[in-house]
């Protein structure tokens, strides 16, 4: 019974920490980190139960009040990471891209937003559309690419204005954001604003 409450143990705490770094998705690991924790709980249970002991009952309760604050914490990653991507869409039908190339340059925007627009909380962002992107050609050839593509954003700016040159609790919509690359390479952002 030991081994057996062992291996469940380490399965949620695998589960639980793959779920925190991203490794899985939370669609899979929540799942599997609940069942692993169940079956601790009842194996850990039926050995406290079998041997009367309080300190074994001590324990498998600091364990289960560990493992509900790792689940609590993950779920609430889950709710928030999926209300951050509620607003990602595609504008209108597209043949220039592929979903995936058009992904990668959201990416780019989201990472490079995350970390450099304090102050800032992206709340939509989408591809503009094939004729849109063809309008910027001249970013390709400014920048030495072949490539353009142009992205369609909304935003909310805090009480600090972000980095000083936004307005202040305001919300920006239809903010555009050029990305450039060349040989089908990785997407590079090149400039922004209406």
């Amino acid at each position: 019974m030991r081994k057996l409450r062992l291996i469940f143990s380490i399965l949620t705490v695998v589960f639980a920490s793959l779920g925190l770094a991203k490794i899985l998705s939370y669609d899979i690991s929540l799942p599997l980190m609940f069942v692993s924790m169940i079956l601790t709980f009842l194996v850990w249970s039926k050995e406290c139960y079998d041997k009367g002991s309080k300190r074994d009952s001590y324990i498998f309760l600091g364990v289960a009040i560990f493992i509900a604050a790792i689940t609590a914490f993950n779920i609430i990653s889950n709710f928030s990471s999926k209300e951050n991507n509620a607003g990602i869409q595609n504008g209108e039908t597209v043949q220039m891209y592929s979903q995936e190339e058009i992904n990668s340059a959201i990416d780019v925007i989201k990472k490079e937003f995350e970390k450099d627009w304090k102050g800032c909380t992206l709340k939509e962002i989408h591809y503009a559309g094939d004729k849109v992107s063809k309008e910027h050609q001249e970013f390709a050839e400014r920048y030495n690419a072949d490539e353009v593509i142009v992205l369609v954003s909304t935003f909310d700016v805090d009480e600090s204005d972000g980095d000083g040159s936004l307005n202040p609790n305001s919300t920006y919509t239809d903010w555009n954001w050029i990305l450039v690359r060349k040989n089908g390479g990785k997407w590079k952002h090149v400039d922004h604003g209406y």
